[in-house]
């Protein structure tokens, strides 16, 4: 089984796995009236598809079948949460909820759960704020409001970087790099890198710490126009083992709030062109630049010579 991020083709499959789930694993709970206003069968695919969309939402697909699914807001209200009927027990729930909760990092999560899902998160850690009753096409339905608090790890803190912090940095780059790239970095290359933007003037670079632990690090300059002051991040890097725990998240926050007091009114990064980073940079409300375009050009006399 592997969790993904939504793909409008799974909207279809995704409408029945939740009708039939509400019809045979929520009957223990609700009247077939209440069942038939829940889900009619009738689901509008291009509502569903856009707020899928508009949320972090991940699927459990095994075998090319859908298994379950989970939708989230940047607020860290869980929107939807269905497990195919028949594989039940399985902890896809669960697992599920823990991606959630890794792409959307919030020191809160909100859910309006049903009485039958109810039980399931409070043993995640939610707890009942209150009862409520809803009420589709006149029929009224019970459900809780629950919330899970996250405590903020008080030992994990951000602090400018200093040339005395180059040798675990350095490490830390060609750890990421090496192994999870593919790069080919030596000391030297990565040195000169790292040391290139922390030497300028104008540069901000922070490390993410726990105790005195590297967690991550974040490089970049100011730059002036006529009428902005803009950062460009050139590297933000989580170290390898610590990846999926919505640290480059909250990092990317800390960075915006000082750049934020530094009179920056822009940042302005280059992002890898694949589906993860699409997805953080587009939760985190950054856009592409319609009016700019990355350019290169190899020159022979350089590769020629290494």
């Amino acid at each position: 089984m592997v969790i993904r991020p939504y793909r409008p083709e799974d909207c279809p499959q995704m409408a029945r796995l939740f009708h039939d789930t509400v019809h045979h694993i929520c009957a223990q709970d609700y009247t077939e009236e209440q069942l038939r206003a829940w889900s009619p069968g009738e689901t509008d695919l291009t509502l569903w598809d856009a707020s899928f969309r508009a949320h972090c939402t991940m699927v459990a697909e095994e075998d090319g079948q859908i298994l379950g699914f989970g939708d989230m807001d940047s607020s860290g209200y869980l929107d939807r949460l269905y497990v195919h009927k028949d594989f039940g027990g399985r902890g896809i729930a669960t697992a599920i909820c823990h991606r959630l909760e890794q792409e959307v990092p919030v020191n809160r999560y909100t859910v309006h759960a049903s009485i039958t899902a109810k039980p399931f998160f409070a043993f995640l850690g939610y707890r009942v704020i209150y009862p409520q009753q809803v009420e589709r096409y006149g029929v009224k339905l019970t459900n809780y409001r629950m919330e899970k608090e996250v405590p903020v790890a008080q030992t994990i803190f951000c602090r400018p970087m200093t040339g005395a912090d180059l040798p675990g940095v350095v490490s830390l780059y060609m750890d990421y790099y090496n192994i999870v790239e593919g790069g080919a970095w030596t000391w030297e290359t990565t040195y000169k890198r790292i040391h290139q933007v922390l030497s300028r003037k104008d540069a901000l670079c922070l490390l993410l710490m726990d105790g005195r632990e590297i967690l991550g690090f974040a490089m970049g300059y100011f730059e002036q126009y006529d009428d902005i002051s803009a950062y460009d991040l050139v590297e933000i890097v989580i170290a390898r083992n610590h990846q999926n725990k919505g640290l480059g998240s909250a990092f990317m926050t800390q960075i915006e709030d000082e750049v934020r007091r530094r009179g920056g009114a822009m940042i302005q990064l280059q992002a890898v062109n694949d589906e993860a980073h699409r997805r953080l940079y587009d939760r985190l409300g950054y856009s592409d630049c319609t009016n700019l375009v990355l350019k290169s050009k190899w020159l022979e006399e350089v590769n020629d010579h290494g």
